[in-house]
């Protein structure tokens, strides 16, 4: 069986996070509003009624020995894409350091983490991540070398929805 994409991003993840940190960190929500990717440099998009009031909290945080930094973060299942990049948008302002894993329940958060931690993924819950991972964030390395934030929807890595501002440089983005 070929590995997915998640697959390899976990292993990346792990990988890069043996012998970090865990630690819980909660967080509150704010007025969301994201750039769409082919829009970066265009008016924020604009939030359904749904997100306008979503909420979301950091489940877990797990710091790399290199230092990035990991949120598994439960928001309310995003009704469209635009409502993903609002929640994405609201947490990156308030984490702008965070690679953000959005997910629509925490119950196996723990097993993520601990599969992540031990670099053992015959434990990873592939399948409740295939079921629950709305989104994620991460930095991009771009064609003009600059290292910038995107917006991911479910498992997919290949193709960004949105960007997100680099703030102050934090997370090692670059403007």
């Amino acid at each position: 069986m070929l590995p997915t994409r998640l697959t390899a991003l976990c292993l990346t993840a792990a990988l890069c996070a043996c012998g970090g940190t865990p630690t819980e960190t909660p967080s509150q929500p704010e007025k969301p509003a994201a750039a769409p990717a082919s829009e970066a440099s265009a008016s924020p998009a604009a939030p359904s009624e749904n997100t306008a009031a979503a909420s979301w909290k950091t489940a877990a945080e797990f710091r790399a020995p290199n230092g990035l930094r990991y949120l598994y973060v439960v928001i309310d299942t995003p009704a469209t894409r635009d409502d993903l990049i609002a929640v994405a948008s609201d947490i990156h302002r308030k984490e702008p350091d965070a690679w953000l894993f959005l997910l629509d329940d925490e119950e196996k958060i723990p097993e993520m983490l601990a599969a992540n931690r031990s670099g053992d993924m015959s434990s990873f819950p592939a399948e409740w991540v295939k079921q629950h991972l709305s989104g994620s964030t991460s930095l991009m390395l771009m064609p003009d070398g600059k290292r910038r934030w995107a917006v991911f929807e479910g498992q997919s890595r290949s193709e960004p929805i949105a960007e997100l501002p680099c703030i102050e440089g934090q997370g090692m983005c670059t403007d």
